[in-house]
This record gives C-alpha cells, structure tokens and sequence, in this order.
C-alpha cells in the first residue's frame, strides 16, 4: 500500500443482514466479519488494493544496436571489448532517457520489427564530439527495423529543422534563377498551349542553370532521411558555392511575396 495514496476509508454497513463495505470504485459489496476479540475485519483493503489500486505503467522497451566486428579481415576491436562498449554506452543512455526499457543487443536479427533503436556507434560518436565538430553530431538519431534495414525517424524537431532548411534551399534557389532573368524565356503567346509550352521550356531552362546546387540539395536530403548528420553541412556549402548573400535572398522573397498579395487582393476585389 503506497503511503501517498492510502487505501481509502470506507464505513461498514449492515445490508441484508450482512457486515459490509461497499467499494465507492465499482460499488460491490465487500463482506466483513467480527474476530474473537470484535474486530472488524478490513477485507476491502485487500480488495482495492488488487482491483483499483493505479499500477505503474509498463515502460517502452527501447533497444541500443552495439558495435559490429569487422569483417574486411584488417585487425579491430575483439567481441569482448565491443561488447565492454556497449554496456558503458547503455548505462549512459539509460541515465539520459529513463522512461524507456533499455536493452542491448548485438544483431539486427535480435531487434524486433518496428522497435525504436539507437546505434552504439552514433552515440559515442556524439558523446566525444570536439569543439569545431558538426553539432549535428549531438542530436540522437532514432531508429527503427523494417526487415533486413534500419530506417531513420527524425523526431519532430528534426523534421522542423529539415523543413527550414529546405525553405532556405527554395528562396536561394529562386535568387539563383533570378540572377540568371536574361536567360529565361519570355512568354508571348495568347493560348493555354502556348502557355504550357511556354512553362515547360521555363523549367528546363531553371533546371540547367540550377543543376549543380539541385544535386548537392538532393545529396543533403538522401543524408537527412539515411540519419547522416552531414546533411546540413553539404546544404550549407552548397548555398556558400552560389556567393549569394542573405540580403539578396530575402530582398528577392519579400518582393515576391508583395506580388503575391497583390494578386490575392486583385482576385478578392473581382
């Protein structure tokens, strides 16, 4: 019986001729006695501490994937010593993330389908991260088994810091297009035709002057969704490449943000 929330007092009462105590949780009758001595009994005790009493909820089981042997046939650690790893690094993460269940294990075939999982490695690679180092080295990276592969599940924070990542990535690429105005097309027709055909030459032509930062963007979002915390240094550099400065981008996002609420407030008056 826990002593910050005791069993509650509950009367006894004569019904139909009977000592009882009735449960104010699921109103059964509990039946009392008289001892030798005249003692009541206390038997709805027994009864709200087996049927009423609020247990401890069951802990998640989160699993940490120890290190791996190598198996190129160039010397490395012995099992024992990995192993040795993986228990500090359990520790650790147990102290650091208490509600959940931990447990180590040594293959991906002990892992069960869908369970939540970090990496050794990761883990203690983020744990003696040095000044100068990627900070997104400090972030734990979550993962979860789908058959035979582990599948990164960025937390929703992740998925925040990925998606102002990306805003930026649209608004210089836009400014890199907008550099490049003379080299566009310039629609002159009068029918949708023209207009589709108009646009489709548009893109090709954005698509080429962009195709080197399109392809180190779409480098940074393989890393992103395979968990490598590379992923915003390869977008960073890939935006430092261009040479083009912040008040550019932005000066170009507010004009075309003003010409989208004219358009809106056009569309409203008609």
């Amino acid at each position: 019986m826990s002593a910050e929330h005791p069993t509650p007092y509950v009367p006894v009462e004569i019904i139909g001729g009977r000592l009882v105590r009735v449960c104010p949780g699921c109103r059964q009758q509990i039946g009392e006695r008289t001892d030798d001595e005249g003692a009541v009994t206390n038997n709805f005790a027994e009864h709200y501490e087996a049927e009423h009493r609020e247990q401890e909820p069951e802990r998640q089981r989160g699993y940490l994937l120890g290190l791996q042997a190598r198996n190129d046939g160039e010397p490395g650690p012995g099992l024992e010593a990995l192993r040795n790893v993986g228990q500090l690094i359990l520790e650790m993460v147990k102290r650091q993330i208490p509600e959940l269940d931990w447990q180590l294990i040594h293959c991906l075939e002990d892992l069960p389908e869908g369970a939540p999982v970090l990496e050794v490695g990761q883990v203690l690679h983020g744990s003696w991260r040095r000044d100068g180092d990627d900070p997104q080295l400090r972030q734990v990276r979550w993962y979860r088994r789908e058959r035979d592969h582990l599948v990164f599940t960025p937390t929703r924070t992740q998925l925040d810091e990925w998606d102002a990542a990306r805003e930026r990535v649209r608004n210089v690429r836009a400014a890199l297009i907008e550099r490049h105005r003379g080299e566009l097309p310039v629609f002159t027709g009068r029918s949708v035709a023209a207009w589709e055909e108009y646009h489709s030459e548009r893109k090709k032509r954005e698509e080429e002057i962009a195709k080197d930062f399109d392809a180190q963007r779409d480098a940074a979002t393989d890393q992103f969704y395979c968990g490598d915390y590379r992923w915003l240094a390869t977008l960073t550099a890939a935006i430092d490449d261009l040479g083009i400065a912040e008040d550019e981008v932005e000066e170009l996002r507010t004009r075309t943000e003003a010409r989208i609420a004219e358009l809106e407030a056009t569309l409203r008056l008609e």
